[in-house]
Order: C-alpha cells, then structure tokens, then sequence
C-alpha cells in the first residue's frame, strides 16, 4: 500500500507566520475533525437512503458534524518579541481561554519521545526556567521530521534578535 506515502501532508501542525518579531505556530486538534467528518458522512448516507423520518435524522448528522468542524478545538501557540510575551490561545468547543508567559522565562525547547508498544511518539515541550513544562503540541504524533521542523521554527526565532530584518 502506497497510500500514505507522505505522511508530513496530513499534519495538523502549522506555521502560521514567521518573523523576526513574531511567530505563530497552530494545532488543530484532529480527532474532534475526523468524528465531525464520520457525523457528516454519517448523516449523507442516512439522508440519502432512507425516507422520512429517519432522513431528518440524517439532516440532523449533517448539521452536527459541520457545527463540530467549525468548533474544532485548536491551540495557537504566538512568539510575540515585540510584547515580550508567549500568548497561548486554547480554543476549546464553546469556550477559550489566553495564557500568557514572558518571552524570557522559556529556557528551552524539546521533542520528547514517548514509546508504546514498538512505536515510537513524539510530542513538543517548551521548558520554562521555573521547571515546568508547557506541551506546545497536545496530540502525539510518529511523524519525527515534522515535529523536529517546529522545533527548528521555534529555536530559531528564540535564538534570533529582533533587530534582524523582517523576511
């Protein structure tokens, strides 16, 4: 099977911006997206092959899982240099709520690696200097390079003066 040959195409994870002043990197919780897709597919084959009222029940799935695509939780992580400040945006269904941390208290940042049954799992920690460790991805993920990317993005823009030009 040659069907998921590239693996780094399905990624949830994204830079969204990256500056010299600022750098925005987003997580799209994936397993919300993927049941609001079977509610879709779900309530089109309900729809479709049955009459009433069980159609309407359909209409229903498919009302639902297009309300729960577009309440997909999400975590927007934003480097902001200019602020001084780290700016977590947690989206969750109905509510969302905004950390803050300064710049200068993030000591460094890491892929760790978390082995279950032969596979090996890789999540992003940002390491605060007062020891505590903030996860900058949520969801766990076996593709090696795409969180080794992120963490380039995000060392680079830690390492790199704001003074710099903005590319």
């Amino acid at each position: 099977g040659h069907c998921v040959s590239n693996r780094q195409d399905i990624s949830i994870m994204k830079v969204l911006q990256h500056t010299s002043v600022r750098l925005t990197i987003q997580e799209r919780l994936l397993g919300i997206w993927l049941l609001s897709l079977g509610t879709v597919f779900t309530g089109l084959f309900m729809f479709f092959l049955f009459e009433p009222p069980v159609d309407w029940i359909g209409a229903l799935c498919i009302a639902l899982g297009g309300l729960f695509s577009v309440l997909t939780p999400s975590e927007t992580f934003v480097f902001d240099k200019l602020a001084g400040h780290l700016i977590i945006h947690q989206q969750r269904l109905l509510n969302q709520r905004i950390l803050y941390h300064a710049m200068s208290d993030v000591n460094t940042v890491n892929v760790n690696t978390l082995e279950v049954l032969g596979t090996r799992f890789y999540r992003i920690n940002l390491q605060l200097r007062s020891g505590h460790k903030i996860p900058v991805t949520r969801t766990v993920s076996t593709d090696w390079q795409q969180q080794q990317k992120i963490v380039r993005h995000i060392r680079g823009f830690l390492s790199t003066p704001h003074q710099d030009k903005v590319l």
